[in-house]
């Protein structure tokens, strides 16, 4: 009974601080008038100071956006103090409801140091660069990479792919510039973190998720396959396994056809 009377109160708890997006778009407003008038081109007049005009619709910079999560945050923790806010809102809600897959934290080190994953890297070093060559220059062309391995679909999309495409990205010095309208591509070592990511989704197994059909193109099961998670050990190599596996079927989908070589 005690169990469930605090898991009800908790609930409560949740439901009480849950935000709208009128709050939402509140809390943008006055992120976006806080922090624009260091760069925003000033109005023209005649007469009286100059206001500097906030423009609308552009995206938000990485100050911006670390702002508005954290007004976010003080606001959805209501009584709480500032600290513990921020805290409970990156676990419950960061950590539990956006960082989850197909687009969970990934253990950007693995590939840096010595073991079974950089191991498993090297070794497929030959078809991951020929794929970057191929797909890592834009956003499109990556995209017609998760359709070669044949990765999307109702519950794997083209806006999936695009955002771990933008999370490979190392981001750029100057981070008062907003990067949504950047066309550079992918560096080597950035590609390699973009496809670890949809390796991390990727499977062959007879319960295959949502978003990988099998061979056959049927869909069994409904479970992503398991990811690392923050505070826990990672399994280096399974997740070695599942880049070499993943890498080895697109290797078999980038080798011409027989028909295509004798067009």
């Amino acid at each position: 009974a005690k169990v469930v009377d605090r898991s009800g109160r908790r609930l409560a708890r949740m439901e009480k601080r849950r935000l709208h997006m009128q709050d939402i778009h509140v809390m943008i407003t006055q992120t976006l008038a806080n922090h624009g008038g260091d760069d925003a081109p000033e109005a023209e007049g005649d007469r009286g100071p100059k206001k500097k005009i906030v423009p609308e619709g552009n995206p938000l910079t990485r100050p911006q956006f670390c702002e508005v999560m954290l007004r976010a945050a003080i606001s959805w923790g209501d009584d709480l103090s500032a600290s513990a806010a921020i805290r409970l809102f990156a676990d419950e809600i960061v950590a539990g409801h956006l960082l989850q897959p197909p687009l969970a934290p990934f253990p950007r080190g693995l590939a840096l140091r010595p073991g079974d994953y950089n191991d498993a890297l090297q070794n497929s070093s030959r078809t991951l660069k020929e794929a970057w060559e191929r797909f890592g220059y834009s956003s499109v062309a990556f995209q017609r990479l998760a359709q070669l391995v044949r990765l999307c679909d109702r519950s794997f999309t083209a806006k999936h792919v695009a955002s771990i495409y933008t999370l490979a990205k190392v981001p750029v010095v100057d981070d008062r510039v907003s990067t949504a309208g950047d066309t550079r591509g992918l560096s080597y070592s950035e590609f390699l973190e973009a496809v670890g990511r949809l390796a991390m989704v990727w499977s062959r197994s007879s319960w295959m998720p949502a978003c990988c059909p099998q061979e056959d193109g049927s869909m069994r099961g409904r479970r992503w396959p398991p990811q690392p998670q923050a505070g826990v050990p990672v399994k280096e190599r399974v997740l070695a396994q599942r880049l070499q596996a993943f890498v080895q079927r697109l290797a078999e989908r980038m080798r011409p056809s027989v028909k295509g070589r004798l067009a």
